[in-house]
This record gives C-alpha cells, sequence and structure tokens, in this order.
C-alpha cells in the first residue's frame, strides 16, 4: 500500500489523494481546516460523505440519499456534546448521489452539489449563523421524509392540511420545529410520512429553517428566500487605543427574484459580548 511504500508517512497519500470540487482546475486555495473541509476529502465517516455541518444553530448532513437537516440544542447527560430530538430528510425522486463536491466558498458559507451523474443534482447551500439552508433541484422533485408522528402548522400556528398549494408550512418533529419555504404554488401532498413536491414554475427550491417555535415560521419568512452567496469579514486595528473593528459584509440573492435581500445572521456568544455591535 502507499503507507507501506512510505514507511507509514502519510505526506505521499495526502498529496495524491481526490480532492472533491465541481471545478477541479479552480486556482483558488482549499481551506484545509475549515467546518467543511471533509467534504473535500474521501473521509470514511458514519454520517455518510457529508460528515456533520455545524452551521449553527442546524447541523446538516448528507450521503446517497440527499441530504438532511437537525437542530440540535440540548446537551447530553455527560456536558461534551448536543444532541438532536429530530432529523427532516430532503430527499429525491428517482435521485441517488454519487458524490459531494463542493462548488464554491467564501469567509462563513459554501455550498455543494449532491450529483447522480445522470442530470439530476441537488445543489445545497449554507452559511455559520443563517438558520435557513437552501436547496435547489435540477432533474428531480423534493420528497421530504419524517416520522409518522410529525404535525403541521401555518405561518398563524393554526394546524396545515394536505394536499396544499402555496409557499411556506411547518413541521413539528418531537419537539423541534422546522419551516419549509418554496416558490409561489408549489403542490405538497402528503403520504405517509413523506410530502412529495411539485414545483409549478421555473423556480425549484426549498429554503427550509429551524425555527425556535411556531411563530418564527411567519417572523422569517421575509427573509427566507436570501440565499447567502458570498460572506466576508474584514478587520482593522487600532494600537494606540487597543480598539479591534471587525466588519462582517453579507451578499444575498433572492431566489424567488423578488427585492428583499436581508437575511438573518447569528453570532456566537464570544462575538459580540463585551462588544459594541452596529448595524447599518
Amino acid at each position: 500500500s502507499g503507507s507501506d511504500m512510505h514507511n507509514g508517512d502519510k505526506s505521499y497519500f495526502m498529496q495524491h489523494r481526490n480532492v472533491y470540487v465541481v471545478d477541479e482546475e479552480n486556482s483558488k486555495p482549499l481551506p484545509t481546516n475549515d467546518w467543511w473541509t471533509q467534504i473535500l476529502v474521501d473521509v470514511p465517516n458514519v454520517e455518510g460523505y457529508v460528515g456533520q455541518l455545524w452551521a449553527y444553530p442546524q447541523r446538516v448532513g448528507g450521503d446517497t440519499y440527499g441530504s438532511y437537516v437537525e437542530f440540535p440544542k440540548e446537551w447530553n447527560a455527560t456536558g461534551n456534546a448536543l444532541v438532536t430530538n429530530s432529523r427532516l430528510y430532503i430527499l429525491g425522486t428517482g435521485f441517488q448521489s454519487e458524490r459531494a463536491k463542493v462548488k464554491s466558498w467564501h469567509d462563513w458559507g459554501f455550498d455543494f452539489v449532491l450529483n447522480n451523474g445522470n442530470g439530476k443534482e441537488m445543489l445545497v447551500t449554507l452559511a455559520n449563523g443563517i438558520p435557513f439552508t437552501f436547496y435547489e433541484f435540477t432533474g428531480t422533485s423534493p420528497i421530504l421524509n419524517f416520522p409518522v408522528t410529525s404535525t403541521f402548522f401555518r405561518r398563524d400556528e393554526l394546524a396545515r392540511s394536505f394536499p396544499y398549494q402555496g409557499d411556506c408550512f411547518g413541521i413539528e418533529i418531537n419537539g423541534d420545529h422546522y419551516g419549509i419555504y418554496a416558490p409561489e404554488g408549489t403542490v405538497f401532498e402528503k403520504e405517509d410520512n413523506s410530502i412529495y413536491v411539485r414545483f409549478t414554475g421555473e423556480q425549484k427550491f426549498l429554503s427550509i429553517a429551524v425555527l425556535q417555535d411556531p411563530s418564527y415560521l411567519d417572523a422569517y419568512y421575509p427573509y427566507a428566500f436570501s440565499k447567502p452567496i458570498n460572506t466576508e469579514v474584514s478587520w482593522n486595528y487600532n494600537e494606540a487605543t487597543a480598539i479591534l473593528n471587525t466588519q462582517y459584509d453579507v451578499t444575498t440573492v433572492n431566489l424567488r427574484g423578488e427585492a428583499e435581500t436581508r437575511t438573518v445572521q447569528g453570532f456566537i456568544p464570544h462575538h459580540y459580548k463585551r462588544s459594541n455591535v452596529q448595524f447599518p
């Protein structure tokens, strides 16, 4: 084997392993220690070849079947890991992915492609601190899969029944809440523990949010279609005053072609505690 040939030195293996990016000739440097780096290399993982993507607040993964979103917000008994009570699967009709490949990346966000090599594709976009995960579909229609005990709600928090034609509804899975946002006129048909999604126009996407409670379904609605396409952090340090100024910029595109491009951006505590936070 390669390791035997090089006396256990892994450097040769690391330099010649496959790198899974859409444009393999891209000269852009590859991050080797980012929160999503494992997708770039073929590392065996019990969670599939996407591994666990801790976008905060959601955790996202994927494998041959498609992808999932979950909402870990409780600690385990020993207090050393966050655990989840639920998982929402995003599948595709006639879809089985061969591999995950990274398409583009920026300071705290990126997207990757699940592709079956036969014209069927799922493009997944996410960024740290943005509670939406964006799924765009080519050649396949999405299927949402969940436990049979799940319940459904509307923006007014009342129960949602199916079949349903619209652009938004919520799913409660074992006490966790998820928001499903779609193009106008999308048809949702429920069968057992799956919802089959049929797009009626040119736009073919789902935006899936993790929600603190059912009221967030409506609160997040204006921002649910703003997909982050670039995130950039810049800073300057004033040595005389010992003040560090940091600026975070998010660029989005509205998947429905609407004017609203604002999004929801969260920060973990050490980013904002003892800081003077200003918004443009």
